[in-house]
């Protein structure tokens, strides 16, 4: 059902590549006078998943702006 070779070559490239992350937007989004906005942070993403326990605070990730 999934394109799993394609998503292993894809997971390999990031592995192998970790600075691929730099151009990413990390943030949150907040509405302000009806219209949602992205508002940048220092947020870190949760990326390993999953987690010990379930009260890591995260961050909303855009590889590309719309």
């Amino acid at each position: 059902m999934f394109p799993v070779s394609d998503l292993n070559e894809r997971l390999n490239q990031l592995d192998n590549n970790p600075s691929e992350y730099d151009d990413v937007y990390i943030g949150e989004l907040v509405q302000r006078d009806g219209k949602i906005e992205f508002n940048p942070t220092g947020d870190i993403p949760i990326r390993d998943f999953p987690t010990k326990d379930n009260k890591l605070q995260g961050a909303l990730e855009i590889f590309a702006m719309p």
